[in-house]
């Protein structure tokens, strides 16, 4: 387990927003998680990830050339090397008489600066546009998941996660199911700050390529 930047950067911008002082406490002070295990054990999954590389199996099917087949996708914090990652979370002992095969190694590892000109103008702009504290908003990291994002920073292009949308939290509990909605006029007014902040990241850069915004997440510094 570690605690690499980008993590670090998260936890500060994200740990007040959390009402469980368990989290607070642990997202406060981020070393903490790797010197108390208790504290460590308390947190959800998805704060977990935050502090440590992690293996993720799908279903077991069938294969077309014979047999059958498992596939395990690596989860790898920024920084961290995915051969080491690869071989300490599927050792060769557990694997005997298994064929791996690593179909896809892409991303970059590492986030994308805090002080880059794109990522200062977006921030600037939501926090004129929303009224929004600037202790709430980014640098986020996805924790378990990844964008587009991680493409671009291969190349070396700044890229930042971000979402006009503000959704009560029961709706969040559906992302990403069969039922996954917002309301109305959320989305209405998402659109609209969408539009507002792109014109202001293009007065920002006209005619060159600084930066890549998805609209996969919210700012972030991650994978």
């Amino acid at each position: 387990m570690a605690v690499v930047p980008e993590v670090a950067a998260f936890a500060a911008a994200y740990g007040p927003s959390r009402q469980h002082p368990d989290y607070r406490a642990a997202l406060a002070e981020p070393e903490r998680v790797l010197a108390e295990p208790e504290l460590f054990d308390g947190l959800p999954d998805l704060l977990k990830a935050l502090f440590r590389n992690e293996a993720h199996p799908f279903f077991v099917e069938a294969a077309s050339s014979g047999g059958y087949r498992l596939r395990i996708v690596l989860h790898v914090l920024p920084g961290m090397d995915a051969d080491a990652a690869a071989a300490e979370l599927l050792p060769a002992r557990l694997l005997d008489g298994v064929e791996i095969r690593i179909h896809e190694r892409r991303g970059a590892a590492h986030g994308s600066p805090l002080d880059h000109p794109a990522y200062l103008q977006l921030t600037d702009s939501l926090r004129r546009r929303t009224g929004v504290e600037p202790e709430r908003i980014g640098p986020y990291l996805l924790a378990r998941y990844a964008n587009d994002a991680r493409f671009f920073r291969l190349h070396g292009i700044a890229a930042y996660g971000f979402t006009p949308f503000q959704f009560l939290a029961v709706d969040s509990m559906t992302v990403a199911g069969p039922n996954e909605k917002i309301a109305l006029p959320a989305f209405i007014d998402g659109v609209d700050l969408y539009r507002q902040v792109v014109l202001d990241l293009l007065d920002l850069a006209p005619g060159n390529r600084l930066t890549a915004v998805s609209a996969g997440g919210v700012p972030e510094t991650a994978r």
